[in-house]
Formats: structure tokens, sequence, C-alpha cells
């Protein structure tokens, strides 16, 4: 140990008012055990100040852990903030220990699972303490710091309810937007012996003269900034981490006893009587044997954490929503579900706890952007804590009043905090550092359009003044400059100082002028500005903002239009008038111009707008933005007969379809769409244009007659043959078919032939059709009598859909009398029989049990079949083991079976009229045997058993 704090003397140097020795020291009791420590409530002998100290379980530390014991104690020297765990000191020799203030009300997770009556959270409170787990993050992510094990355990409660955020243990340095998870990966401490890393990444190496730095920057500050407080969290970073053993950070499921945390619980009065209980520094103690890492919990870790690859901050926010979804239900995040098995759940199936119906709404769309899967749509934590601050974010029943006056003190902290982006250097050094990168020409010399960085005030805001150097580096650069002032720009987004800065013209310029292969990142960047509502507000600074409509910033005006409107001029309108020329800008100039007409409180701009559509709307009838054009000219009543017209008869099917709402909300004219016009959209290879044809029908050609009404079934039945997903034009077919005039013209020749000699798959929806035409006594004679009908009934039938089947079955056992001998034996010719035996056989579906054996005895009861033998034992079985069926949970388990079997013995009964089956039943199935033993229900079915067994005597010649 000694050696790793000789190695790092020059960053401990400033640490020395808070070393502690052990004899100052006096352990009471243990309140928790982690991985690398355990908890003790304690004192400080000179002043007998009540504390809280994590003791080191090792008494000496090899390189490695002595680094993670050095880093901890740093970090919570540095960040001094109201609502994380205040740091008091450490030790410097065995036993290792790190003092901290001993907070009093126990973790959040014991608030609000394991005794929730104690401290009896109330919507006011839990809102401050998601406000402020926030803000202690929005600090730490400022400062430069990653938690990485954000969870219920970890948030203490002090006095008044309020968190504490504690356990750095975990917590890791980062410089941008990517952190590269070392923790997972096996070999970079072994193998990656030669890389140099830049100042984007967290990660290890062996070799010493490497780190996280260019190290011709390094070269500059050794000397001047070592030691320096400012400097500290960023040297740690960069120098402690090279040699770090894997062990202590890859998470590893097959070891969890190895890092099991035990919570205990303590009942002495001396340090429980203010009820603190446990989990008082570190909140490592975990409840009911849950697992964790020293890289955090499955259960609260986001899924490019788990997966090993490279991470950003945002694996914090993810960790957040889970808090977010504890402290709303009171569970545990998959509380029902194994270490393995959220892993599961969340990586390979993409999971997330349900969020409760009743959640307001703006919380709930919190916990959602929080736990998104891609990092880069997660809010950052400046966004979160604006929400709560601006009232948006709240529990039911929260008191805003009270809220607002509680954390007033905060948030004027908040906006007083001023963190740089990197270490506050010499202004010798920063000018230095300033042109080595972005000035390698040593002979170049900057004109009077950039200031010289000599005139920026260094001392006050380095951040500030290196942001307008590299903002002013986009104005006057060359191509090398400006990609390296661009990449500093992008990794530097959310730098508050930002909003000091004018940013918007050599973006604005860049985009209008710059190189091709800058274009993507200089749109990338205007438009993550654009996402902010206060960074998009200062587009009122630049000066005609007219002249920047173009092709590649239509998407940055969206964002204008949406949120800035007031922005918009008619300069910027006729801009965009201007542009609607080219092909490639016309469809977002039209909706540009759309929604400026919609959103502008401007007279002049609102009939500009409307005037140029009415005027040009017939340019725009083949064109993408067509539809948007007549949706916006009937929206204001302006759009004429001819235009509806011209529209739908437009090359662009998105077009057609404008037409058809603009038509829908003008009910009186149904005529303005032709017939032929119908039809060909019915069968339209576009889903949106049949369906839209669809509703027409539906609409206004429920009551056609004659030759129209012919042409629409024939290309509805064409429809559903050719496309998928076409209920809506079943519902259509059996609407015309209920009245008994129309539904004959499902069975004219033309038209009978496309469903009744459709495919199995397409005929199983067509059955929907054929049972409405069935149930008219008319309609039903000549379906019976035709020989198409039984090839499309046993199209149905091996088609494989249940219900379709069914509704087969139900067919056969409805059959009037006056046709059904005929009809019967066409059914057993075409093997129909053979396959609903065969069904049967398959199934212990009591509903279908008995169906199936309403058809068969429908044909037993006019016709033999050679396949009523394979039947025969299955029948019995059913009979003796009546048990084995399987009874739906909506069906009533008595009537259920009573049907099922009646129908069974009635089939039985049928049966047994026909000599063949006398053999099978009597000896093969020992019929007399189960029907003497079945417990026949009532009176009915004891009829049937009787009638059933005197047809088996006097087939075997028996006395009856």
């Amino acid at each position: 140990m000694d050696e790793v704090f000789q190695k790092h003397r020059l960053e401990l140097s400033h640490l020395s008012k808070y070393e502690i020795k052990p004899t100052h020291l006096t352990f009471k009791k243990s309140i928790g055990v982690g991985s690398f420590g355990e908890v003790y409530s304690g004192s400080l002998k000179s002043s007998n100040e009540k504390v809280a100290i994590k003791k080191m379980h090792k008494s000496e530390f090899d390189q490695a852990s002595g680094e993670l014991y050095l880093h901890e104690v740093l970090i919570l020297s540095r960040s001094k903030h109201d609502f994380i765990l205040p740091f008091i000191g450490f030790t410097k020799i065995s036993p290792y220990c790190i003092v901290t203030k001993y907070i009093c009300n126990d973790s959040l997770y014991a608030a609000i699972r394991e005794d929730p009556k104690k401290l009896n959270l109330n919507a006011t409170e839990k809102t401050l303490i998601a406000y402020g787990v926030a803000n202690a993050l929005c600090y730490l992510h400022k400062m430069g710091i990653v938690h990485r094990d954000i969870k219920a355990q970890n948030i203490l409660l002090d006095e008044n309810k309020l968190p504490i955020l504690c356990d750095f243990g975990s917590s890791r340095f980062f410089h941008s937007n990517n952190i590269q998870n070392f923790d997972h990966n096996d070999n970079n401490n072994k193998n990656n012996t030669n890389n140099s890393h830049n100042d984007n990444t967290c990660t290890t190496t062996n070799n010493n003269n490497n780190n996280n730095m260019d190290k011709n920057n390094l070269d500059l500050i050794q000397n001047e900034n070592v030691g320096k407080p400012e400097n500290d969290l960023q040297m740690l970073n960069e120098e402690t981490y090279e040699n770090l053993n894997e062990k202590h950070h890859k998470y590893n499921l097959k070891n969890k006893k190895k890092h099991r945390n035990k919570y205990k619980k303590e009942d002495s009065k001396e340090d429980n009587k203010d009820g603190r209980t446990n989990n008082i520094i570190e909140g490592e103690a975990q409840i009911n044997e849950m697992k964790t890492s020293e890289c955090g919990t499955p259960n609260y870790m986001a899924p490019e954490f788990i997966k090993g690859e490279n991470y950003t901050e945002k694996v914090d926010v993810y960790s957040y929503a889970m808090v977010l979804w504890e402290i709303l239900t009171g569970q545990l995040p998959f509380f029902d579900l194994a270490a393995a098995q959220v892993i599961f759940a969340v990586i390979i199936k993409h999971q997330r706890p349900e969020i409760p119906e009743n959640t307001p709404k703006p919380l709930s769309t919190l916990i959602s952007r929080c736990w998104r899967e891609n990092p880069e749509e997660r809010p950052s934590f400046t966004e979160i804590v604006s929400l709560f601050e601006n009232g948006e974010i709240m529990f039911e029943g929260c008191d805003s009043k009270h809220f607002y006056k509680k954390i007033e003190k905060y948030r004027k902290k908040r906006k007083g905090q001023n963190f740089g982006t990197v270490p506050r250097y010499s202004k010798k050094i920063c000018d230095e550092e300033f042109f080595r990168l972005n000035h390698p020409n040593k002979h170049f010399f900057m004109t009077d359009k950039v200031k010289t960085l000599s005139s920026f005030n260094l001392g006050t805001n380095y951040s500030q003044n290196l942001l307008t150097g590299h903002l002013s580096m986009l104005q006057c650069g060359n191509s090398t400059q400006i990609s390296s002032s661009l990449s500093f720009i992008e990794r530097h987004l959310n730098d508050p100082n930002f909003c000091t800065t004018k940013f918007w013209p050599p973006i604005l310029g860049l985009l209008l002028h710059g190189q091709p292969n800058i274009r993507g990142t200089v749109q990338k960047i205007a438009l993550k500005l654009c996402q902010s509502e206060k960074l998009l507000s200062h587009l009122s600074e630049v000066d005609d903002l007219h002249v920047y409509v173009t092709q590649r910033t239509l998407d940055l005006f969206l964002y204008v239009v949406c949120f800035k409107t007031d922005l918009i001029t008619m300069k910027v309108v006729n801009s965009l008038f201007d542009i609607i020329s080219s092909k490639e800008c016309e469809l977002k100039a039209i909706t540009l111009l759309a929604k400026i007409q919609k959103y502008t409180t401007d007279n002049e701009i609102y009939k500009s707008i409307l005037n140029y559509f009415k005027n040009n709307v017939f340019d725009f009838v083949d064109s993408p933005a067509g539809g948007i054009i007549i949706r916006v000219l009937n929206n204001n009543d302006v759009i004429t007969d001819e235009m509806i017209k011209a529209y739908f008869f437009s090359k662009n099917n998105s077009n057609c379809v404008s037409a058809y709402h603009v038509l829908f909300s003008k009910s009186d004219k149904p005529n303005l769409l032709k017939v032929p016009t119908l039809l060909e959209h019915i069968v339209s290879y576009d889903s949106n244009l049949r369906n839209a044809s669809y509703d027409f029908i539906l609409k206004f050609a429920s009551q056609v007659e004659g030759n129209v009404l012919q042409q629409i079934i024939d290309s509805l039945l064409t429809s559903v043959v050719r496309f998928e997903n076409t209920n809506k034009a079943i519902l259509l077919l059996c609407r015309y078919a209920t009245v008994e005039e129309r539904a004959k013209t499902f069975l004219l020749p033309g038209i009978s032939n496309i469903w009744l000699y459709s495919a199995p798959e397409k005929s199983a929806q067509f059955m929907r059709l054929f049972i409405v035409l069935f149930k008219q006594k008319k309609i039903q004679e000549i379906i019976l009598k035709s020989k198409e009908t039984v090839t499309f009934l046993k199209s149905v039938v091996i088609s494989n859909n249940p219900d379709a089947f069914l509704a087969v079955c139900w067919t056969i056992s409805n059959v009037s009398k006056n046709f059904a001998q005929d009809f019967i034996l066409r059914i057993n010719e075409s093997e129909i029989t053979e396959k609903i035996i065969q069904s049967l056989l398959l199934t212990r579906d009591a509903k279908t049990v008995s169906c199936v054996c309403k058809a068969l005895s429908k044909i037993a009861n006019y016709s033999y079949s050679s396949s009523f033998l394979l039947a025969i034992p299955h029948l019995l079985e059913i009979i003796s083991n009546q048990s084995s069926l399987s009874i739906p949970l909506s069906n009533s388990l008595h009537d259920s079976f009573s049907s099922s079997m009646l129908n069974c013995l009635k089939l039985i009964e049928k049966m047994t009229k026909y000599n063949e089956t006398m053999e099978a039943f009597i000896i093969d199935g020992n019929a007399f045997n189960i029907l003497s033993k079945y417990q026949a229900p009532n009176e009915e079915s004891k009829r049937i058993i009787r009638n059933i067994k005197e047809h088996l005597k006097t087939g075997l010649n028996l006395p009856i």
C-alpha cells in the first residue's frame, strides 16, 4: 500500500487534512457487510461526533485494491453536494477505513420495502427524493464522474427524509461520450500493452507510458498542475487505472457466493435509537440474498453495461429509471427473477417492468425515456432536474407549493454551479494546448475575424473561452482545424457555457457553405442543439435567418417551426417557397409550410401560405407533398370539388388516400369518386389505399344494387384472395350477404368461383361469409345442391384453422333434413368425414369433442363410413375416462362435460345401427362393460345407453 501512496503522493498532497489515524476512531456496532468492507457505526474520539466507518476487509492491499481504495477516497473528497454523502476522512495505515457522516434514517430501500410505515413517505417526499437523486447525479456527471451502482440501497435518507447518495466504490471518471467497459473485457489487462488512448475512453493498459490523454497534452500539465485540487480528479483517472486487476471489476454470475452481501439488522438501542438500522454508508448490503457485483446490481444495470459494451454516463440514467419505478410501486425491479433471468429478460427479450396505469403521464414518460435501449435516447440529468424544477414531473398527490419551497435553495445552488469540461490550466498552458491542437502550422497567424486567446479572461471561465475559440475556428480555420473543433464541440454539447456563446452563426455557416465531408457532423450538432429549447431560442440572435433556409437546414427549421414559431418571418416563408421547385426539398418544405400555417399567429403569413397552396394545388397532384396541401385546404374550407376529383386520379397513392379523407368530411358528395376508380383502389397493392376504399364502401356504398354491387363484391373477393390482412373486406362481404337479395350475388357463376375454389388458407377466411349465407334458408338450399360447396368445405378442413374447422362441423350438424341425404353422401365421398374423425382423435378439448360428435352423428344418421371404426376406441375411452377432457375456463364445468358426453353417446347410438361397427364396439372396445360402469347424469343419457345396448344385443342375436 505504501507503493500506491508513494506513486500518488502528488494527488494526495491536498488530502492531508482528511487523514485520520485508526486510533482516533471508536468502532461500535456492525451495521452492514459488503464485498470490500464492513460498515460500523462509531465516533471520532476528538469530538465524539457520530460517524459511519467503512473498514476494508484486507489489512494490506495489493496495488489494484489500493488504487480502488484511493480512487473512492478521492471521489468522496471532491464531491461536495447537498445530496451526496459527506466525507470526513480516511486512514493511510491499516486498518484502512473511509469515514463519512452518519445518516439516521436508513436507506430508501428500507423506507419503501422493508418497513414502509416507519417513515411513511408521502407523494411530496417521494418527489423530493427523486429530485434530490437526479440533482446529485447531475452534479457528478458535470464533475466527470459516473456512479455505476444507482439503486435504492445506495440512497440514504437523512433526518428530513431527503436523499443522500452513497457508495462510490464502483464509480469511474469519464471525459466525454464514451467509456470503454473494461470491467467486462478479459483481455484488456493481459494484452493491451501498446495501445494509446484518447480522452474519450476510460480503460486499462499495461503500458505505463500511456494514459487517457494525448502524450503531448500531458507533458504540458505535468509540472504546473499536479497537486491542484481542480486537477486531482482528472489525473487520478489518467494514471491510476493503468494496472487494475480485472478480477476486482468483472461481473461474474458464477462467483455469486464469494461476493454475497448479507443485510444485518441491529437491535442495539445505542446505535439505533434514531431509527437507523443498517446500510449507513455504502448501501452495499442486499435484502433476500440479492446478488450484486462491484459494478452494479443486475436488476438496475443498463443493457450496454451488462453486455460489456462501451458505455456512457447514461448507464446512471437507466438505473435511475429503475429507482423511480421502485419508488412508484414499492417493488424491486424484476423482483420475481433470479440474476441470470434478469439479464436474459433485459438483454434478450428487451423487457422492462410494467409501469402502473394510474401513473401520471409525465412521470410514466420520463421512466420510459430513461430506460430506453439506446443510451443516446435517454435524457441527461440536466434535463431531468429541469423537468422537476419546472413542475412537469411529480408523483401523484404531490403538494407542489411545498415541493417548490423545499427545492428553491437547491435550485439556486445548481444554477450557480459552473463546471469546466477540462481542468483549469494556467493561461500560458491553455494557449499552448489550444494552438497545439488547432494550429499545427507554426507560421499560421489568426486574422482579425477571430479574437486571440490572450484576449480571453481565462481565469474567470476557461471552458467558455475554449468553446469560443473552437467556434471561432469554424469560421476561419482550415479543414483540419475545423474538423478538430467540430469534434471538440460535439463532445461538449451539454456544456452549460453554450448559452453564453454565439454558436449559431458558425454552425449555420458551415451547414450552408461547409465541405461535404463535414456536413453530416455539422448537421448532427445542429439538431442536437435544437433539442434544447433554451439553445434553440438563441436563433433569435441570428441576423437574416431566412438566408439559411436550404435543403440541409430543413430538419433544423422543423424544430423552429414546432417550438419557436415566433422566429418564422415572412422572409423565411418566401425562402421556403423558393426552394420548393427542388424535388429533393419539396416534401419537407411543404411540410414546414403546413405547420407554419397551423401554428403562426401572423395573419400575413397565414394567408400567404394558404393562397400559395390554393393557387398551386394542381401542380402537386402527383407529388408526395400533394396530400398535405389538400388536407390544409380542406381544414380551412377552401377546397373545391375539382381538387378532390383530381387527387383521386393521382399517381401517388398517398394523395389518393388524402382525397378519401377529405371526401369523408364531405358526406353529401360521394359521387365525386367514380366507380371504376373505387374498383381499382379496392384491389390496389397499397394497403393504405385499399383500407381507404373499404372505409368508403362502409360509409357510402352499403346499399348499392345491381351491376355496381356485383362489381364491388367481385373486387372485394379478389382483394381477399390476393392480399393478407383483409378482415375489413371480409366484414364488408358479410354485411352484403345478410340481405337475401344481395346474398344471391355471391352464388352467381363468375363470382362464386372466386371464393368457393380459393386456396385452403383463404377458404378459412371465407368460412365466415359461408356461415352468413348458410343461415338463410333459400340460400342454404342453393348452396347445398352445389357441387362446389363440398370442395370448398374440404379446403377449409385441410387449412388447419381451428375456428374454421368447427364452423364446418357446425354446418354439417345443421343441414336441413330436406337436403341432408344427398349432401352427406357427397361429404363422405370427399373424405371430409375421415378428416373430421382424425381431428377427433387428436383432441381432448370438450368443446371440440362435442361439436365434432354432433357433426359425425349427422353423417352417421344418413351414411356409413369405414373411418367410423377409427373413432370407436376413442369414443369409449372418453366415456370411461371423462376427466381426460379439458374444459375452457369460460365454460361451466358441468355443462361442458354433460354436453360432450351426451353427444358422444348419441354418436355411438347412431354408429351401432351399422353391422360393420358391431364387432368393434363389443369385442375390441368392450362397450358393454364401459357403458355399464358409466354413471349417466340424466334420463336422456340413460335412455341412449339402453338403446345402444339393445342395438348391440340385437346384432349378436342375444336376448334383449
